[in-house]
């Protein structure tokens, strides 16, 4: 069982809800890298795998979020 406390350096009182900030910081991190993808498409440099991995992760989130 890992602790993911220590790699995102929570504070004690939140080790026990860690669920949830972790749920939220992941994300914020998946958002961030679909809005890095849309840049990338607009300039043609995004790979046709990468593309297909964010979309997929995309609807990941909009099914967590029903």
């Amino acid at each position: 069982k890992s602790d993911f406390s220590k790699i995102y350096c929570l504070p004690q009182e939140l080790k026990n809800s860690k669920k949830v900030v972790l749920d939220q910081r992941f994300e914020a991190m998946v958002i961030e890298a679909m809005d890095v993808s849309d840049e990338l498409r607009t300039d043609r440099k995004i790979s046709g795998t990468m593309e297909k991995h964010l979309g997929r992760t995309r609807r990941f989130i909009r099914w967590r979020r029903e």
